[in-house]
């Protein structure tokens, strides 16, 4: 096919040259494509990247390539392409526009106008695929006789990302209809539950001395997260947006060196860009744990057993409990927890959702695990001042008592109908604290949330459970202290946390949080935890949910193991070139942030959360490198991920230098800055970046004012 190709391609800059000679005269620029604005835009792309532009350009893509004798539909991948380039004379011809969009992103990089062939998704990116040296083709996809939705779902899956892979398009049978089956491939790919060895989710991969490979599987998702692990070995990666990527390779052949057993460190495992969306990330193993699971989802992606994180369930359900008169709004957020009609308006109502739930065949631990009763949100002044309150309250040392023991009751209630119906209840903003003498019952479930209290917050800038901080208002020892609290009366495996690497305050910034991340993972997991909630809110992209994604799945990952799978996330997401600057900022950041104090990272400022310095002695290099990155963007979506970054980059640096090199600088200094802030405006009004909430940049700026000073001022006037 290549050699084809290669004979037609020259057919085609023979004819162009033919062409161009008749209308140009010579060593003048001369166009050959169609005339629409789509092809136009590469022209005006490689004008304004090449030192010297071709004699004659030829770009096509779709049903066009069909006029220079080139038939692109046959390529595998949509965002396929060509290249030749001979005597000053280029062909440049995709699939689709995404395509020709890479290739001429390509040529500008890397090619030449006398000398140059490049093809890339013309055929598969795993030429050959085998398994213990036997050939893909030779085998079939086994599953039980009685799969449900999820184990067909997985195996679908699998059938799928090796046909994309490689081109195999592996047959599925049934177990019995495998072993009937007379016209049958000789070797199998099999899956079949394991439980209750494996669980609900682990796996096992073998690969077995005869050349099959058995998947052993979890009841409920241990199928698909096996055949993503298994994917994983073909060289499959995936994002927590949603991106995919595979490895290009000669050869994959998967031999008993991928034999293992994997299960989740922590059970359950919700992470969203909070509050943007909570979408699955089908390939992190992520996001089926939340409290947005509907009947279909559990279906088809084995949601069952999952016990969500708890948030706030009696606000959830305040419209529909009956209060009967006993609850007046006490502060107008919490309910009166002594107060006997209160618990028992919650009970019944609970009592009568548990039954309905019943009634519909619900089953306890798998489809109805669990009832939230935490409390209303609202920090310890929303409590009720009752003296009945206040006694247990004092008595206790804390307000958690008095929620703790209307948890209890509910547990109690629970427990009538089944075990393994949990009860959720949270820790957080003024139930922070443990109780004395009350504990949970064997089927409460404690969510300490690691957020803010009357007393401060949570520093963002060390680890939970290290001695780096000081007494300030972002603190972590007095959380840490209360968690440990929580630890030493609850059951082991039923304590939940909320954890907050988001970005809350002045979000036109990312703040670093890759180094606390991990070593605050590595002590949820020692800890024991049942279930970790990432609000990650507008913060570091998709990339640090995948990373967490990991953490909270594989207990043995090592530090440097876990630097070379951010570094290896930066380059898919922003490109195998680009991605490596990326990556070399974020690291400066984190850098940078490892400099100065405590701080928060939804309430602090961007300039409490990095080191002036620092950033002003690199912010040169920083712009450097952005530049370097944008030339090597591999596509337009590329380009823009790298944008929005460089424009976060922007916002910091010029605000750090603005009064020593725009305020009081050279006439040179002056214009630099003044050209990058007109070019931060631009790429803030092109992207729709938010400085606050949901306000941007304003539409005129003020060029004598810092954009923390200015920008900031405007979106908060706004958001007030």
């Amino acid at each position: 096919m290549k050699k084809i190709l290669s004979t037609i391609l020259l057919s085609a800059l023979l004819l162009s040259s033919v062409a161009g000679c008749k209308s140009t005269p010579e060593n003048e620029y001369s166009f050959t494509a169609s005339e629409d604005e789509d092809t136009n835009e590469y022209e005006k792309f490689l004008k304004g990247r090449l030192t010297e532009m071709p004699d004659t350009l030829v770009t096509a893509s779709g049903a066009d390539t069909a006029a220079y004798g080139v038939d692109t539909s046959d390529f595998v991948d949509d965002e396929g392409y060509t290249i030749r380039a001979s005597e000053g004379e280029v062909v440049i011809l995709a699939k689709t526009d995404a395509g020709l969009d890479r290739a001429v992103r390509q040529f500008a990089n890397y090619g030449n106008n006398e000398n140059y062939t490049f093809t890339y998704g013309e055929g598969y990116r795993v030429k050959a695929l085998t398994i213990a040296g036997n050939d893909i083709s030779e085998y079939a996809v086994v599953r039980p006789d009685d799969a449900d939705e999820c184990m067909r779902y997985s195996t679908d899956e699998l059938v799928k990302y090796v046909r994309i892979a490689c081109g195999v398009t592996l047959p599925v049978y049934s177990a019995s209809d495998y072993v009937a089956a007379a016209d049958k491939p000789a070797r199998t790919i099999t899956l079949k539950i394991d439980y209750p060895a494996l669980g609900d989710e682990a796996f096992t991969i073998q690969v077995k001395d005869d050349g099959n490979l058995d998947i052993l599987c979890g009841r409920y998702r241990g199928a698909m997260y096996g055949v993503y692990g298994l994917l994983s070995d073909i060289g499959w990666r995936f994002l927590g947006d949603g991106t995919e990527y595979l490895y290009e390779a000669e050869s994959v052949d998967l031999t008993t060196d991928i034999n293992r057993t994997e299960e989740p460190a922590i059970a359950n495992r919700f992470a969203a860009a909070y509050p943007i969306s909570y979408d699955l990330s089908v390939g992190n193993r992520l996001n089926y744990h939340g409290r947005y699971v509907n009947a279909q989802a559990m279906s088809k992606y084995g949601q069952y057993g999952v016990v969500r994180e708890a948030c706030h369930g009696l606000r959830e359900f305040a419209g529909e409990i009956d209060w009967g008169g006993s609850y007046n709004g006490f502060n107008g957020s919490q309910p009166c927890y002594t107060d006997e009609g209160v618990l028992q308006a919650i009970e019944d109502h609970f009592r009568n959702y548990i039954e309905k739930r019943l009634a519909a065949g619900d089953t306890p631990g798998k489809e109805l695990a669990y009832i939230d009763v935490s409390q209303f949100d609202s920090d310890a002044s929303g409590f009720c001042p009752c003296a009945n309150c206040l006694q247990v309250i004092s008595r206790e040392g804390s307000h958690s008592a008095i929620v703790l023991r209307m948890t209890n009751r509910m547990a109690d209630m629970a427990a009538e109908y089944s075990p393994e119906i949990d009860v959720l209840m949270l820790a957080y903003c003024g139930t922070n604290k443990p109780p004395r003498q009350e504990k949970p019952r064997d089927n409460v479930k404690i969510a300490y949330c690691f957020y803010y209290d009357s007393r401060g917050a949570v520093c963002s800038n060390h680890g939970l459970a290290t001695d780096e901080c000081g007494d300030g208002l972002y603190s972590n020892p007095k959380f840490y202290k209360e968690f440990e609290g929580w630890k030493n009366i609850c059951n082991p495996g039923t304590l939940q946390v909320w954890y907050y690497p988001m970005n809350g305050n002045e979000i036109a910034f990312q703040t670093p949080a890759y180094d606390t991340a991990f070593a605050d993972m590595k002590y949820f997991i020692e800890s024991n935890v049942d279930c970790v909630m990432f609000c990650e809110g507008d913060n570091n992209d998709c990339i640090l949910n995948t990373a967490l994604s990991r953490l909270v799945w594989d207990a043995d990952i090592t530090e440097e193991e876990y630097h070379k799978l951010l570094e290896e996330y930066f380059c898919i997401y922003y490109g195998a070139e680009a991605g490596r600057y990326m990556y070399e900022y974020a690291m400066m950041i984190v850098r940078a942030g490892d400099l100065v104090g405590c701080y928060n990272s939804w309430g602090s400022r961007m300039l409490e959360k990095v080191d002036p310095g620092y950033i002003a002695s690199r912010f040169d290099y920083m712009v450097e490198m952005f530049d370097k990155a944008l030339l090597l963007a591999e596509s337009k979506e590329i380009q823009s991920r790298i944008e929005i970054l460089k424009a976060r980059m922007l916002y910091m640096g010029i605000s750090v230098v603005h009064e020593d090199r725009y305020t009081n600088g050279s006439d040179e200094d002056r214009a630099y800055i003044a050209e990058l802030y007109d070019e931060m405006h631009d790429l803030f009004e092109t992207h729709n970046i938010k400085v606050l909430s949901e306000y941007g940049a304003p539409p005129e700026y003020d060029l004598t004012k810092a954009p923390s000073e200015h920008w900031y001022s405007y979106a908060w006037d706004s958001y007030a």
